[in-house]
């Protein structure tokens, strides 16, 4: 494993609220530690201007987020190569992609998604004051996309319940006044 690198996290870090973890239900109304896992270029611009609401996730409109900082770590992704849309791409020998994402991908013309190198990727730590949290646990939920119009400041995807192909949890936060940055977390060297 000499040369590899992973994120760690130091919990000891001041100002920080405690962690939970990922499998534990969120309480509404509660300040919970997540990650964010995005580009060095994309991470300096959230910590001046603030994050900004995604438009076209599977929740809709919001910021996406995690309490499970390896589900983070493999954000952002790169979804075209600089040649063009149609150009073949080869998937990292290290990536471990679930089969039924696989056969998705090669069964349509839908690009496959690329991680950025290492190198140009951070995880943003935050803590997030979820307000009132709606577990949207299955694809279909009659409020996938529509928790904010009936008075949900958060949707909560648990992990393994179908909705996210990595079988990891998910947030998305419609305010991002809800989030405030705490740091930045760099990948560290495996230690042998």
């Amino acid at each position: 494993m000499s040369g590899e690198n992973m994120w760690v996290e130091d919990d000891l870090v001041g100002g920080a609220p405690p962690r939970l973890q990922s499998d534990i239900d969120p309480a509404d109304y509660t300040i919970y530690t997540m990650y964010h896992g995005t580009s060095k270029e994309a991470a300096e611009k959230i910590k001046r201007e603030g994050f900004r609401p995604s438009t076209h996730g599977m929740l809709g409109h919001g910021v996406y987020l995690s309490r499970d900082l390896q589900k983070a770590s493999r954000y952002p992704l790169q979804r075209r190569r600089e040649g063009g849309e149609g150009e073949a791409r080869a998937v990292p020998s290290c990536t471990i992609i679930p089969k039924p994402l696989l056969l998705h991908y090669l069964s349509s013309r839908v690009p496959m998604p690329l991680h950025l190198p290492e190198n140009r990727r951070v995880v943003l730590r935050v803590k997030v004051n979820v307000g009132k949290v709606i577990r949207i646990d299955h694809q279909g939920h009659q409020h996938q996309k529509t928790w904010h119009d009936n008075g949900y400041d958060t949707a909560w995807c648990p992990p393994n319940c179908g909705m996210v192909p990595s079988g990891l949890e998910e947030f998305c936060v419609w305010d991002p006044k809800r989030i405030t940055v705490i740091d930045e977390i760099p990948p560290m060297p495996v230690r042998e």
